[in-house]
């Protein structure tokens, strides 16, 4: 397989699609808000205590 980008941003664009979508990662989507938030916690849902009630 080879992945040909055309530019800088569209290889950025689907490494942060992978991060998102990939389950063990840090970087994960807020169910209520649809924000993309860092976590240390692999338990952490949402992105604020706001989003959880």
């Amino acid at each position: 397989m080879v992945w040909d980008f055309y530019s800088l941003l569209l290889a950025i664009y689907m490494m942060f699609s992978f991060m998102l979508v990939d389950e063990t990662a840090t970087l994960k989507l807020c169910p209520n808000c649809y924000k993309a938030f860092f976590t240390e916690n692999e338990d952490d849902v949402y992105c604020s205590e706001n989003c959880e009630m």
